[in-house]
């Protein structure tokens, strides 16, 4: 959530994601991500978890491709709360942009439409678990939303791979039976997790509890290249984007600065919801 400029593109994230377009406050979830490998240098102790040859042969499987690579690690903790995720989609990745140097609404809201489909890069997402509490499992949907969803249940020390950027998953309430009541939490809440507890800050507010009860994940991310593609920027977005609207018989004109203007969001968001 510290990827949003705005509640406005978090809620275009989540209406693309759910294929609708809801103008409800979004809430501010205890779900808190730390990068350690994108695109800051990979720590030592971590370095064998990135080049596993087993995470990146399922990789492989999974996006029936040979030529992958590892591209991102980051930290996932969950805190004990019940209904975190309503489910997502994966931020994706496109040749010449990614959410280092585009807006994440405008990354999901281009993978939604579908027009940039040649340049995006196919990524599968390797999730390894810390984590021996109650619920927190994982649920996804690789047969379409249409279709009943897999759930599989955390292990502490396995990890399941998958492509999170096309399949729709969630993940289920943390430790259920003991949550947490927390307040509305603020953009600028953090997290500090010691190997005995966990302690949240949010301005003059605070929580803790044993560190037990927090759902930690790495997620390694593995993807492989668009052959032939050039690298995308956002002049050309903006042009796509503008003749699919005049296509649509749309009147709506993108701005130059179109990524960051809240009318742009809104109408992007409202055209591209994901089915």
């Amino acid at each position: 959530q510290r990827y949003f400029q705005s509640e406005a593109e978090m809620r275009t994230v989540e209406s693309t994601a759910r294929g609708e377009c809801s103008t409800a406050p979004q809430v501010i979830r205890p779900w808190f991500r730390v990068d350690v490998a994108d695109p800051a240098p990979l720590p030592n102790a971590l370095r064998e978890l990135w080049h596993d040859a087993r995470l990146a042969l399922a990789g492989k499987a999974v996006l029936g491709r040979e030529d992958i690579e590892p591209i991102a690690l980051y930290v996932n903790v969950v805190l004990p709360a019940r209904g975190v995720d309503a489910g997502h989609y994966d931020i994706p990745r496109f040749v010449g942009l990614d959410r280092t140097n585009c807006p994440v609404w405008l990354l999901a809201v281009m993978l939604a439409s579908k027009l940039f489909d040649a340049f995006h890069r196919p990524t599968a997402t390797a999730v390894v678990w810390f984590y021996r509490g109650p619920g927190g499992a994982f649920e996804h949907w690789p047969a379409g939303r249409s279709q009943p969803p897999m759930r599989i249940e955390v292990r502490d020390n396995t990890a399941l791979v998958s492509d999170n950027d096309r399949v729709f998953h969630r993940i289920c309430s943390v430790a259920p039976a003991t949550p947490v009541e927390l307040w509305e939490l603020s953009a600028g809440a953090r997290l500090e997790l010691s190997r005995e507890r966990w302690l949240l800050h949010d301005g003059t507010r605070a929580a803790s509890g044993p560190r037990g009860q927090a759902r930690v994940s790495l997620a390694l991310k593995f993807a492989a290249p668009c052959d032939g593609a050039e690298a995308l920027d956002l002049a050309h977005v903006r042009r796509v984007l503008q003749a699919d609207l005049e296509q649509r018989g749309e009147p709506f004109r993108l701005p130059d600065d179109f990524e960051t203007d809240p009318e742009s969001v809104a109408v992007l968001a409202r055209i591209h919801a994901r089915e």
